[in-house]
């Protein structure tokens, strides 16, 4: 046992430093000749791990490239393309309309000059026209190489003399050419866990024509994403601390920023992004991206309060849940739910449960939203018995929508989002339409509030749910009477930030555990879990627990309970590695012809409690390659058939995982075995070669001391 531990302290360490051996990459060819070539007359800015060219001023100062010169052999990114702008693109609204547009780029004839200072080029474009008004627009736009000479930070400010014009969007930086078909592979941020690795990159809707809004589970949940040619990279993030609207839009081998501006086309504003998109090289896998970024985003305002180990306002029965459980339409009444949770209870003996509970009011699903009360007869009861059980009992609410068919939905429509032309801004769920309430607003703060009251007082829940609110897309909203910047901007996300802190003050005071929807990182302060039910996909990889392991939790593993027995497992064990706490299946799951499955969550969910400490607030440092010669188990997820033609795939039967404790003084790994025979599972280098035997359907974890804190 001691020479398995030694092995696995080893396997650690390697993992630590595969940066710099480049052991887990293949070598590629570069995608994009090199720029020591260089182009004549181009202007460069050079660091010791980055370097960037800008062709002429008379062809607008393009990026015709970014050369990674982390790596041993450096590797270059992005190209030129004859005609069309490589830099920015702005669009102007004319008299506040949005279907009078402009858009002007960095390609149209204007005065141009380049300067440098330090670290710094500075390019502008003066004088530039806005349809019959000469000189109306200057823009200037910085890179700035880092301290560490491995990354640059763009920014763009423009300044608008226009009566009529306002700016309305950018698109900034725009970059050209990224990648060529099929040599690299691109990390997007999109799906369950806010990341998908797209293999061999060679266009199509995987990527390409894709226009991802962030922060939403529909689009982006956190602004990163790179394109990987073997061991060497480039990331592209935007360093927005605020949580303002944007979009990753990626069509093909091109990259942008678009940016909707605060006072959104309104005359004679030029409200430009006041955040920094960097690009950075870098030598590693898509792990490198992940703990890059996490480097930056836990210094973010919605990680302020602190890793979970040391808030005071996390709710400690929430992190403790061992599994959960959720009623479906059919198994949603008192007597229904306690029947359903006896049972559950009996399953799994001294685990501790959570219970998310729909369909708990008299009004059907998706209907009178947000005055859903009152609770079917006996709620109240059957929440105290529960509670009594040590489970958390969480009822779904809404919060966002309010229901056209109320008699209180005139007196809402003040704070409701309004479109440009000020009808609103409407959502459409089973067959109703909802007005999408704006969170700035008093009214709305205070009508959610409520309700979160007379759930605590009346029902006496532990615990609530308050669906979609960081999940869907923030809606752009031109109502000046709210008092916020109209369209785009960080209203949305700090609109929701306080309107949710009375309720999260008053959840704390009470013992009451708060939830939402998916995981958009800026709404983490104000929950203290997400629910990650997305579609799994055979691309996925863990970029949210990669991130923010540690200072958030995520819930819910749900499976199709047509999957076959692997592919269940399949997907049980890869969240379950991911941090996960798992369930969140129907009642299906505990029916006898779905024993086997049920034993494979409790074995799982057991060990999750026996290592809490990592995984609630340890930090997930990465998968364990998959050795060679290792069998595959064939896969099949009904659920992402919606996503994919072909839902089938193949996955290791053994994979795993490193987690390190808080304290950065422990070492766990931990392997599972998805397949129905007995592995061996072969990691380590020469004399540290070690082979450990899994049995089928099964997890094996060790623990080891780090040899210095934070290793």
């Amino acid at each position: 046992m001691k020479a398995l531990m030694g092995a696995v302290a080893v396997l650690a360490l390697a993992f630590s430093a595969t940066a710099e051996t480049e052991w887990r990459f293949e070598e590629r060819m570069a995608t994009h000749d090199l720029l020591a070539v260089g182009a004549v007359g181009a202007t460069f800015l050079e660091g010791d791990g980055i370097r960037l060219a800008f062709d002429t001023s008379e062809k607008g100062f393009n990026c015709i490239g970014i050369e990674n010169r982390v790596t041993t052999k450096p590797v270059a990114f992005c190209g030129e393309e004859s005609g069309r702008a490589g830099f920015w693109q702005l669009t102007f609204w004319k008299d506040g309309c949005q279907t009078t547009t402009l858009t002007i780029d960095n390609l149209v004839s204007c005065h141009r000059a380049a300067k440098r200072d330090g670290r710094t080029i500075i390019f502008d474009w003066c004088g530039l026209a806005l349809g019959d008004e000469e000189d109306d627009v200057d823009v200037r736009a910085t890179v700035t190489l880092t301290s560490d000479g491995t990354a640059a930070e763009w920014r763009i400010s423009v300044v608008n003399r226009s009566k009529r014009w306002g700016l309305a969007e950018t698109h900034f930086p725009l970059l050209r050419n990224v990648v060529k078909p099929g040599e690299a592979d691109v990390l997007i941020p999109k799906g369950n866990w806010a990341g998908r690795l797209v293999k061999s990159y060679n266009g199509g809707p995987q990527v390409g024509g894709t226009s991802l809004r962030y922060p939403t589970s529909l689009g982006a949940q956190i602004p990163t994403c790179a394109y990987l040619l073997g061991g060497a990279g480039l990331q592209v993030t935007t360093l927005d601390g605020r949580g303002q609207v944007k979009y990753f839009e990626m069509p093909d081998f091109d990259f942008c920023i678009r940016y909707p501006c605060p006072d959104q086309g309104v005359p004679g504003t030029a409200n430009a992004p006041d955040f920094a998109v960097e690009t950075a090289a870098f030598s590693g896998d898509w792990w490198s991206v992940a703990k890059r970024y996490r480097a930056w985003a836990t210094r973010q305002k919605w990680v302020a309060k602190g890793p979970l180990a040391t808030r005071a306002d996390f709710n400690r029965q929430l992190g403790n849940v061992g599994c959960w459980m959720k009623t479906d339409w059919k198994t949603a009444s008192p007597p229904q739910v306690s029947n359903f949770m006896a049972r559950a209870m009996s399953a799994l003996p001294d685990i501790p449960l959570g219970l998310h509970w729909y369909c708990w009011h008299t009004c059907p699903f998706d209907n009178n939203y947000p005055e859903i009360l009152p609770a079917r007869p006996g709620m109240g009861e059957v929440v105290s018995w529960l509670k009594g059980k040590g489970v958390l009992v969480m009822p779904y609410i809404n919060g966002r929508l309010w229901d056209e068919i109320l008699e209180s939905h005139a007196a809402a429509v003040p704070s409701t989002v309004k479109n440009v032309d000020g009808t609103r801004f409407i959502d459409k769920y089973g067959g109703h339409r909802f007005s999408v309430m704006c969170p700035t607003t008093k009214p709305w703060q205070q009508k959610l509030e409520a309700l979160c009251d007379r759930m605590e007082d009346e029902l006496g829940v532990n615990a609530l749910y308050l669906d979609q609110i960081s999940a869907s897309m923030p809606a752009p909203c031109f109502d000046k009477s709210h008092g916020h910047p109209l369209g785009g901007g960080s209203h949305w996300t700090e609109g929701y930030r306080e309107l949710m802190q009375p309720i999260r003050e008053k959840a704390v005071a009470r013992g009451v555990a708060l939830t939402s929807e998916n995981a958009a990182e800026p709404y983490m302060d104000s929950f203290d879990a997400h629910l990650t039910w997305f579609c799994h996909a055979y691309d996925d990889v863990p970029m949210l627990p990669a991130i923010y392991s540690g200072y958030t939790v995520y819930f819910s593993s749900v499976s199709d309970k047509n999957d076959s027995l692997d592919s269940f497992c399949a997907q049980q064990g890869r969240d379950f590695i991911f941090g996960c706490q798992l369930g969140w299946n129907d009642p299906w799951i505990l029916d006898d012809a779905h024993r086997e499955h049920l034993a494979f969550v409790e074995r799982l969910c057991r060990e999750r409690i026996a290592h809490k400490d990592f995984f609630l607030t340890g930090e997930l440092l990465g998968e364990l390659p998959t050795p060679e010669g290792l069998p595959t188990v064939d896969v099949k997820w009904n659920r992402i058939g919606m996503y994919y033609d072909d839902t089938r795939f193949r996955m290791p039967a053994v994979f795993g995982a490193i987690w390190r404790d808080f304290e950065g003084t422990r070492h766990y790994t931990v392997l599972v075995n998805i397949s129905s025979d007995k592995q061996t599972f072969t990691y380590g280098e020469g004399s540290e070669r070690k082979t450990v035997e899994v049995a089928p359907r099964s997890v094996v974890s060790i623990v080891v001391e780090a040899k210095s804190p934070r290793q």
